[in-house]
């Protein structure tokens, strides 16, 4: 099952997210983490006969456990390294723009983010994985 990890704690975002996902592709599952603690636990217990998602998007603002610590956990495990990582923040800075990308981060994106961005780039996430959906298509 293909699946896009989302590790954002303001509902309203997520909401945005999924609609825009579901939109582009409606076979792809979502799995929404609230709380950086959880998504930590999550990616450590990552088994090597679980799949991996095929996408992440990440806050770096969370609760308990932030966003950098997490994109590092997610580089440092073999299974997740090839897995693109988007950052989608509040933060406008440089310096955690800069960060992001040292960490492995494939794209950064301030909030708040127009929907037909966040469709643009699912699109093409969508292409490269050679996913053919007739909604993708309308």
């Amino acid at each position: 099952m293909s699946y896009t990890l989302l590790v954002e704690d303001n509902q309203g975002h997520a909401r945005l997210f999924q609609r825009c996902l579901q939109e582009v592709d409606d076979k792809m599952q979502l799995c929404h983490i609230r709380d950086g603690q959880i998504a930590l636990d999550f990616f450590q217990n990552l088994s090597g006969v679980d799949e991996p998602p095929t996408l992440v998007v990440l806050d770096l603002k969370l609760p308990k456990v932030d966003g950098f610590q997490l994109l590092r956990q997610i580089k440092v495990q073999e299974k997740l390294q090839d897995v693109p990582v988007v950052v989608l923040t509040t933060s406008g800075k440089d310096s955690d723009r800069q960060l992001s990308y040292e960490y492995g981060a494939r794209e950064f994106w301030s909030k708040p983010l127009a929907a037909s961005t966040l469709r643009n780039f699912l699109n093409k996430q969508a292409v490269q994985k050679g996913v053919s959906h007739e909604k993708r298509n309308s």
